[in-house]
């Protein structure tokens, strides 16, 4: 399993809507999430140290109402916030060293194709750390 895998069925868990990598599909229904990696770090002091990443994850939740926006993501920091331990099946897991949510704010209004209002976003920060497996 990759991490973005997890990070996705965590984003959709934690929200109920669903999670897009980079950008949505276009006409896509509100409400719904956007992922991307922001940035990875790697330590090469410790060869071991090398297979413990630490990925930066921005998420951006689109909806119709400032209120949904902000109930979507503090439902999604409540869910992710802290999250150590093994995730997925037993003979393709991840294991969880630390995620944790570093910012949270509010987004732009976004002018979607087709829609006569802007739809209103809250974007959360998250990073985290995990064991490698490739």
């Amino acid at each position: 399993m990759k991490i973005e895998q997890f990070l996705r069925e965590q984003i959709t868990a934690g929200t109920g809507v669903p999670a897009f990598p980079v950008f949505a599909p276009e006409y896509q229904t509100l409400p719904f999430a956007v992922y991307m990696r922001s940035g990875t770090q790697r330590d090469r002091v410790m060869t071991q140290a090398g297979m413990q990443p630490i990925a930066g994850f921005q998420v951006a939740i689109y909806s119709e109402t400032y209120t949904e926006a902000r109930n979507l993501a503090d439902s999604l920091r409540v869910h992710l916030d802290n999250f150590t331990g093994e995730y997925g099946p037993t003979d393709n897991n991840i294991t969880v060293l630390y995620c944790y949510l570093v910012d949270e704010a509010d987004g732009e209004p976004t002018q979607f194709d087709g829609e006569s209002k802007p739809a209103y976003s809250a974007q959360l920060s998250f990073s985290v750390k995990y064991k490698e497996t490739c």
